[in-house]
């Protein structure tokens, strides 16, 4: 839709094994990138926010996002507790939709018409910027928020990727609350995405196969001594 875009290309990718070299190229890269929006859009002229996901898979998830607005030094902090079965990038869409709903339902005073958005997840950007139309249920309904917002307050919406852990306040911000609200009780009344329930299906299914292998190798190699996987793997 007219109301979304993306900053730039996506990024270059940022590997070796010098773990403090990576963390200085991926700040440098950051401090570009700020530079860049900076210099066309300064911080009083949008709203900056950043949004974050916080997974262990199978067992808990949180999604947080943090809202800098130019009337307060203080940032407005959302968080949602996701459940157990969020990926990483469904956390980070619930996050995205979480700070476009505090636009749609805040009454705002300020003339500022542009919403910048931060996040760390790439395949979020990915996923919501396909060019194809996407079937995936939380992708639809931000892209649903994006109009909405556009259509009633004339506000657009600016993705742009940013690494995470190098020490972007805004991003060590929502990576706390991210953090604090896959530790909180799951609300009632919290959707459960389809595609979560059949990837969770499928993870169990695939873990017990493991398990009922894993007991069949023991009992066999009880019986015989010898390692019967050969049977089936050559």
């Amino acid at each position: 839709p007219p109301s979304i875009s993306f900053l730039g290309s996506f990024p270059p990718r940022v590997e070796g094994e010098d773990k403090e070299k990576v963390k200085a190229e991926k700040r440098r890269l950051n401090e570009e990138r700020m530079a860049g929006i900076a210099a066309q859009h300064p911080r009083d002229t949008e709203y900056q926010c950043y949004t974050d996901g916080s997974v262990e898979l199978g067992v808990r998830s949180g999604a947080g996002a943090v809202i800098f607005l130019p009337s307060s030094h203080t940032p407005v902090v959302l968080k949602k507790s996701c459940g157990p079965h969020s990926c990483s990038m469904r956390a980070e869409c619930v996050a995205i939709s979480l700070c476009l709903q505090y636009f749609i339902d805040t009454l705002l005073s300020h003339p500022i018409k542009r919403i910048r958005l931060f996040t760390d997840s790439l395949s979020a950007v990915q996923a919501l910027s396909a060019d194809k139309g996407s079937t995936d249920t939380l992708v639809c309904k931000i892209w649903d928020q994006c109009r909405m917002l556009y259509e009633e307050k004339g506000l657009s919406v600016h993705f742009s990727f940013i690494y995470s852990h190098v020490g972007l306040e805004g991003n060590e911000l929502v990576d706390v609350a991210a953090g604090e609200a896959a530790l909180e009780r799951v609300e009632e009344g919290t959707c459960c995405f389809w595609e979560d329930v059949a990837n969770a299906f499928v993870r169990t299914i695939k873990k017990r196969r493991e398990e009922l292998f894993s007991e069949f190798r023991v009992s066999e190699r009880d019986k015989s001594g010898r390692d019967p996987s050969h049977r089936f793997f050559g």
